[in-house]
């Protein structure tokens, strides 16, 4: 029969190491927004005005997706530090039970 152990200390760090990219990460779109959102236009021009706003557009779309990959960090991150505390828990089930 294979036995399979879980150090939950690991799995506790991996959530926070998750929790940590996803806070690194919403405050590197936080700070980079204003600039990738709004270009101006290096001059009066129309193409000038087009490429600056296909610019803004496409940023937009990064930081969107950036902000997609926040979530899924959080999620990352809850379900692993859940997943722990139910190995940490079935464990002190486990010990009780081999007690008994």
């Amino acid at each position: 029969m294979d036995i399979v152990g879980v150090e939950t200390p690991v799995v506790a760090g991996v959530a926070a190491n998750l929790l940590a990219q996803a806070v690194q990460l919403q405050s590197a779109i936080i700070a980079a927004t204003p600039a990738a959102a709004a270009i101006v236009p290096p001059g009066m021009e129309e193409v000038s005005a087009m490429g600056a706003a296909a610019f803004s557009a496409n940023n937009n779309e990064v930081l969107a997706m950036s902000q997609a990959h926040v979530a899924e960090l959080l999620n990352a991150a809850t379900e692993v530090g859940g997943a722990g505390v139910s190995f940490a828990i079935q464990d002190l089930v486990n010990k009780g039970l081999l007690l008994v």
